[in-house]
């Protein structure tokens, strides 16, 4: 058996309290921050990352419009086909597509954590 270490008590101050060994942060907005911090991280990275490669399909596709590439335009629909883009337009608008969904999916993860916390926490 190991002896407790005598530390001082902060319990009475409401910060945090001492169980089991460990220091538990009893400030739910610190809580709350820190089981968001990787949401909001990775979510910005990924907006990021879509913002930087719709910027480049962009280009790609002035680009290809410059070179004489021309999009067909449809009867029913006048947007550009997946067919008709050159392979650098699909790879950065892919990419695209795949960052803000990812950062969708962040977000909507830190929604449900935000509701476990609350159900776990009774806030």
């Amino acid at each position: 058996m190991t002896a407790r270490v005598a530390r001082p008590d902060t319990a009475a101050s409401g910060r945090c309290r001492w169980r089991g060994g460990e220091t538990l942060v009893e400030d739910p907005d610190i809580t709350v921050g820190l089981m968001f911090a990787p949401f909001w991280l990775l979510g910005i990275a990924a907006v990021f990352g879509a913002v930087w490669h719709m910027i480049h399909f962009v280009v790609v596709h002035r680009r290809a419009r410059a070179a004489g590439h021309l999009p067909k335009t449809s009867f029913f629909s006048r947007r550009l086909q997946w067919h008709e883009l050159s392979d650098d337009g699909r790879h950065h608008l892919k990419r695209a597509l795949i960052a803000f969904g990812a950062f969708l999916g962040l977000c909507l993860g830190g929604i449900v954590m935000g509701v476990v916390a609350a159900f776990v926490m009774r806030v």
